[in-house]
């Protein structure tokens, strides 16, 4: 699944670059989007978000695309792996500016981990 923001100047830190923050906000919530897509009868819940490599700064009114990946699916959760690339305003050229993984757990009503697999039944619950 892909999706692109703009970074506006709201989104900045005290050097006038993309806040990192709100670059994690994205990806956490972006990530969460590709899962509950693939498997709308699931409730995922972020579990952890592996390590996250800021490898450029990235400008104000950038353009952003993120690309996320299934990468491996368990018992009860998923994990996405999240590529973040950026085109600089004026630019023909994307730039890998960000890259993590992102693992959700599916919950049941009763707040526990409930497994994926059984999501063809949660409409009759």
């Amino acid at each position: 699944m892909e999706t692109y923001t703009v970074v506006m100047s709201e989104h900045l830190n005290q050097r006038g670059n993309l806040f990192g923050g709100v670059m994690l906000a994205w990806v956490d919530e972006f990530a969460w989007l590709a899962a509950t897509w693939e498997h709308p009868c699931c409730d995922f819940v972020t579990v952890s978000m592996d390590e996250s490599i800021f490898k450029h700064a990235v400008k104000n009114g950038s353009i952003l695309r993120f690309e996320m990946k299934k990468a491996r699916t368990g018992k009860t959760s998923i994990t996405y792996v999240v590529k973040v690339y950026a085109r600089a305003s004026g630019q023909t050229e994307q730039v890998l500016v960000f890259s993590t993984s992102v693992t959700f757990v599916r919950m049941g009503k009763d707040g526990k981990a409930k497994p994926i697999a059984e999501e063809e039944i949660e409409g009759e619950e």
